[in-house]
């Protein structure tokens, strides 16, 4: 009777082992679980800084197009007088002042793309100032006076110097770029080396806690 009622008393030890199996398995799900979260942060941040990038890089390019636009247009009164192209001149000159706002929106948080952003208004300030100077010569001359040379010659060296900075502008962003989808390979690889390795060691624990088992239950 004694030893019919030993072998009917629960074993503590076999209680416990489909309880830590289980403990286990709820943890590696969790780390798993954790794991993939940081995967989906990581590759979220990834794709807000490309296209970041991208509004920056279309940003820059819409202001250096306006500034041609703007170079082209009162050359064009000058040579013809249309005012057409004086409201162009105007318009460009706009959407050059917008976009450079925009650029010094989206790169509040550099301090060197910021550093050009004052260098890009003075260029820009310099260009609409030849631009009111050969056209108010234009108005008042006629066609029989072109503006001088050295005008002209001013007012490509501004160009030269605007495309020199939006150049370095463009330049920097892209450098970004590629230092963080670096920084963002190494984080993914890190955490998907730590997905690997976790469900590795839950694996192996869960067979060893399952062998044990059976070997208590014996």
């Amino acid at each position: 009777m004694k030893g019919i009622l030993s072998e009917m008393k629960p074993n503590p030890r076999s209680n416990r082992t489909p309880q830590l199996a289980f403990g286990l398995a709820i943890l590696t799900l969790l780390a798993v679980g954790a794991i993939s979260y940081r995967n989906m942060v990581v590759s979220s941040e990834s794709g807000r800084w490309v296209r970041h990038t991208h509004d920056v890089l279309e940003n820059a390019e819409d202001f250096l197009l306006a500034v041609q636009s703007v170079e082209l247009s009162y050359r064009g009164f000058a040579f013809t007088g249309n005012d057409s192209f004086v409201e162009s001149y105007r318009n460009s000159a706009l959407s050059a002042h917008s976009d450079l706002a925009i650029l010094r929106e989206l790169t509040a948080d550099n301090p060197a793309q910021q550093q050009r952003i004052p260098v890009l208004e003075t260029l820009i300030n310099r260009k609409t100032q030849l631009a009111e100077t050969i056209i108010g010569l234009r108005r008042a001359k006629g066609l029989d006076t072109q503006p001088d040379a050295p005008q002209y010659v001013e007012g490509q060296r501004i160009l030269d110097e605007l495309q020199s900075v939006i150049r370095e502008f463009k330049d920097e962003e892209l450098r970004l770029l590629m230092v963080r989808r670096a920084e963002t390979n190494r984080r993914l690889l890190q955490a998907r080396l730590a997905l690997i390795l976790g469900a590795g060691i839950g694996n192996r624990s869960s067979v060893k806690l399952r062998a044990l088992h059976t070997t208590v239950a014996l």
